[in-house]
């Protein structure tokens, strides 16, 4: 894996929105906390296309981050939010082009956890599961001050609960409901000998359920591949109708059948410590480690 330079003062970055559409005033808001850090920051011309709530259609997306991916004058690509959509841009993304580009700093969350991890598996950049350019606008100076660090060249542990033995692998990190498109898009390989670290918001318990359990049924934690599941925030969760009875944890547990850790981090509102995506990690003594 490929770990990119961390940004130093006069590092360039680049803005995209592969997903939902940019915010005009959060995005303004982001780019001058990124300029105190010192770092140049760019706003390509098309950035705040929209397409009902999509940043554009495909290719307009795709051709902005295509184009964002390959200038190497850029020392890091920062996704302005989440939404929809993100996972379509993968096929159509030139991916043999994008080999010969130098590796560079991808931050984003949410559904671009769709894109991160197919930067992760095709390039083999270790990418960043952080937070997206509104959520650096809207949240206090702690909740940002972490994926600051981390792009300066400052990693930091996940504190978390944990207590069983050791394990490590390579981490994988996204929102629990891109899981399915991660896997059909990666396929089962990208998976071997991994911590999956996944977060989610605003979903039905039995949605949940659901998405474990097509996660088993992919193979996903079969022999040799998840090693350990680490569990983020799951906010605002719901049951419609009669209460689905079982708790995130237990959801898991009964699915994977793999050791659990849980409070960790990382998630949509309450916190966001990047995770980074691709590196070899190690679960122990109520830490993550890089």
């Amino acid at each position: 894996m490929k770990m990119p330079n961390p940004l130093i003062s006069g590092s360039k970055a680049c803005i995209c929105a592969p997903s939902s559409y940019a915010e005009t005033d959060l995005i303004q808001k982001a780019k001058k906390t990124l300029e105190k850090e010192g770092y140049e920051v760019t706003i390509p011309d098309g950035l705040f296309e929209q397409h009902g709530q999509i940043a554009g259609n495909a290719s307009h997306r795709a051709n902005l981050l295509e184009t964002a991916l390959l200038n190497d004058e850029y020392d890091a690509i920062l996704f302005s939010g989440g939404g929809h959509r993100s996972a379509e841009l993968v096929p159509i993304l030139n991916w043999l082009k994008l080999s010969d580009t130098r590796p560079k700093i991808v931050m984003g969350m949410s559904d671009n956890s769709a894109i991160l991890n197919s930067i992760t598996s095709r390039l083999g950049w270790i990418t960043i599961l952080g937070p997206t350019l509104h959520q650096v606008a809207k949240k206090e100076a702690q909740y940002s001050a972490p994926a600051l660090s981390l792009l300066a060249g400052q990693t930091i542990p996940l504190t978390l609960d944990y207590k069983g033995d050791p394990i490590s692998g390579k981490v994988i990190a996204c929102t629990l409901s891109l899981l399915p498109l991660i896997i059909a898009n990666e396929g089962l390989e990208y998976f071997k000998n991994s911590l999956l670290c996944i977060e989610d918001i605003g979903e039905e318990y039995s949605s949940i359920d659901r998405l474990m359990l097509h996660a088993k049924l992919s193979g996903l934690f079969g022999e040799g591949f998840v090693n350990a599941v680490i569990l983020g925030d799951f906010t605002d969760m719901r049951d419609n109708g009669r209460p689905f009875g079982f708790a995130i944890e237990e959801i898991v547990k009964h699915h994977s059948q793999r050791p659990i850790a849980t409070n960790a981090p990382f998630g949509h509102v309450h916190q966001c410590h990047p995770i980074l995506i691709g590196a070899q990690g190690t679960l122990s003594n109520n830490q993550l480690t890089f």
